[in-house]
């Protein structure tokens, strides 16, 4: 049963990539059904994050929120996906403008990585700090020694595929605090790991625009 859980969710995550989350939510669904009847209870923790997480993608956050807080108490205290959880947990108090909240629940989910070595979670939690939390209280300088070492991370562990999302709030902030020359070259950075057509590309070509209008390239 906890095979078949497993492909199900692996499917479940192959058409969330795809942008069905409709169809994603469909074979969580088909998972929770077999993971309850199987008795195994951090089975069905695990399952009830998933579905959380398509769930804020869909912006449910209230729903999002009482699907962790459903499985957080079946979950290994220290596990990857209770890390997962609480970074869930963070995103939608941050969605809901609760930045106290959203910096508890995001720093737990750190220590529990730092602990057990999730890095690609680890990676992901750091940037939502500075993204979410620091950048917008003007914490800049913590913002950019955050995304620095989630970074250096990214190097370490060669995730180098995440990397765009640190160096986007970078140069952001460089920008932000008119440090131009250092903004450009976090920009060049980026462009050489961003994937045409991404997210990622759309904030490069935003930051760029800002800082050439604030030098009177118009054009």
């Amino acid at each position: 049963d906890s095979s078949s859980v497993a492909e199900l969710l692996n499917e479940c995550l192959a058409l969330e990539d795809a942008g069905k989350v409709g169809s994603a939510l469909q074979k969580a669904a088909q998972a929770l059904n077999l993971a309850a009847s199987s008795g195994d209870s951090v089975c069905v923790g695990r399952v009830l994050v998933i579905e959380a997480w398509l769930r804020f993608r869909l912006g449910q956050y209230p729903q999002a929120k009482q699907l962790v807080e459903k499985a957080l108490p079946l979950l290994q205290k220290k596990s990857l996906e209770s890390a997962r959880a609480w970074v869930i947990l963070g995103n939608c108090a941050g969605e809901s403008e609760d930045l106290g909240d959203c910096e508890e629940y995001l720093r737990h989910a750190a220590d529990i990585c730092r602990e057990i070595g999730g890095y690609d979670i680890l990676i992901g939690t750091l940037h939502n700090l500075s993204s979410l939390i620091y950048m917008p209280r003007g914490q800049f300088k913590l913002s950019l020694a955050t995304d620095q070492e989630a970074l250096r991370l990214t190097q370490e562990h060669h995730l180098t595929e995440m990397s765009w999302g640190p160096l986007v709030t970078m140069a952001w902030v460089y920008w932000l605090t008119s440090q131009r020359k250092l903004a450009f070259a976090t920009l060049d950075l980026l462009e050489a790991v961003i994937q045409p057509g991404s997210l990622g590309e759309g904030y490069y070509y935003t930051i760029k625009a800002n800082l050439f209008v604030d030098t009177g390239r118009f054009d």
